[in-house]
């Protein structure tokens, strides 16, 4: 009976052991991830240091790029303008024609009604 509780015992003592050991691998595994985050954020922070002139580089090469975009943009609602404008005088142009022909056809209808 003592070698059954002994043997109880230390089945308790080696499973809680295995416990704490399973408890501590988790932390571990935290602590592990948290160091590799770290250590990404300091490659990170080591990669901007190490090159301010490529960020100067590139944020003048953006600055250029959206130059440039504007410039097209500004090109193209010019010619939209024009184009428009164009469009405008044409559809005038056809008012004033349509107008003409209206007063003509009226003094032609005004003319034979009188005459006949």
């Amino acid at each position: 009976a003592s070698a059954k509780r002994d043997a109880d015992a230390a089945t308790k003592a080696k499973e809680a052991t295995l416990g704490e050991v399973s408890t501590r691998a988790q932390e571990l595994a935290q602590v592990r991830t948290s160091l590799q985050a770290a250590q990404a954020d300091v490659r990170t922070l080591k990669a901007q240091l190490a090159s301010p002139a490529k960020a100067q580089r590139d944020a003048e090469e953006e600055v250029s790029r959206l130059r440039d975009a504007l410039a097209h943009a500004e090109a193209g609602a010019k010619a939209q303008a024009a184009k428009a404008s164009k469009e405008a005088k044409a559809a005038a142009d056809r008012l004033a024609v349509a107008v003409e022909e209206t007063r003509l056809a009226r003094e032609q209808a005004h003319m034979e009604v009188t005459a006949g």
